[in-house]
């Protein structure tokens, strides 16, 4: 099991807030599970720089604007006595809490999410800080920063960046999830944006390496470069003797086999991204499935989809 310690100011916040979040939860949503997600866990992961909120993902169904009432008193009380201020946005089905900062550019907040990730089947346990709680994969929180990334955070440019060194297959895969026209649109954005995104990240990105600190001039165009490389240039999915295979060529030119069963190759491709990769290019992941399952059944290996990079959408 991971073995996690998340990266102060957010580990003192946590500590303070963890059992009153946790109550909070069990009153609006009994027997749910919530997972820690974002920035955070990713800062936990890798140690690559500081975090300063708290990021609680539930499921989409969950109530949050029940907080605002009786069931989030306690929570609400624990904020304001630690002087910050609570608000939902129901719209958004979030509840914040933000506390005071020592760091006038760096907002610290408990934030709980009622919504799905983009890409199922990630989750895991692990010790965070010495107890027992649910993350989110690392796929899943870079799918959620692709997700937002017309707005130019230089968090998530440098967590993206940071990516490609830490974990490039996770990056791969919440890459291909989306469209190839969304993810040049992001890249040819980012690379054009070199001064205010350097002014961003000296102002925001705190107890980075001197060496990353020394690559703020170019991390938009790094970032974008990162992703851009991810983009799968060709992929075959092949099945046959009872096993399906991916294998995927990045543009920058990363190679990866990976292979399933036929009773795991649902679970497998939604946690690959595969499912969001092909449903993105009009491709019924349903009837892939079917394919690949009774491909696997025969001797020869027979391949159910192939793409190249002028071929995907």
């Amino acid at each position: 099991m991971e073995n996690l310690s998340l990266p102060e100011p957010v580990r003192t916040t946590w500590e303070r807030t963890r059992d009153v979040v946790k109550n909070a939860i069990a009153r609006i949503a009994p027997g749910e599970r919530y997972c820690l997600g974002g920035g955070t866990v990713l800062a936990a992961r890798w140690r690559h720089r500081q975090s300063f909120d708290v990021d609680i993902q539930m499921p989409e169904h969950v109530r949050i604007e029940l907080l605002a009432g009786e069931a989030g008193e306690e929570l609400r009380q624990r904020i304001n006595d630690l002087g910050g201020r609570s608000g939902i946005d129901e719209h958004a089905n979030i509840y914040s809490g933000w506390l005071p900062s020592r760091d006038r550019y760096a907002r610290e907040a408990v934030q709980i999410w009622g919504r799905e990730p983009g890409i199922g089947g990630g989750e895991t346990e692990a010790i965070v800080d010495g107890r027992r709680e649910w993350t989110l994969g690392t796929t899943q929180i870079l799918d959620g920063k692709l997700a937002r990334a017309d707005k130019r955070t230089v968090r998530d440019m440098f967590d993206l960046w940071t990516a490609a060194r830490k974990a490039p297959g996770a990056l791969e895969d919440a890459v291909n999830a989306r469209s190839r026209r969304s993810i040049l649109i992001v890249t040819d954005d980012w690379a054009d944006r070199r001064e205010e995104t350097e002014t961003w990240a000296r102002i925001a990105l705190r107890g980075v390496s001197r060496a990353d600190e020394l690559r703020f001039p170019e991390l938009g165009r790094l970032a974008a470069k990162a992703v851009g490389n991810a983009r799968y240039r060709e992929l075959a999915i092949t099945a046959g003797s009872g096993r399906i295979t991916t294998r995927t060529t990045t543009v920058g030119g990363a190679r990866r086999r990976r292979t399933t069963t036929p009773d795991r190759a649902g679970v497998d491709f939604e946690r690959w991204g595969l499912n969001a990769h092909l449903s993105a290019r009009d491709i019924d992941t349903t009837s892939v499935l079917a394919a690949v399952r009774q491909a696997a059944r025969h001797a020869e290996e027979t391949t159910v989809v192939a793409e190249n990079d002028e071929e995907i959408a």
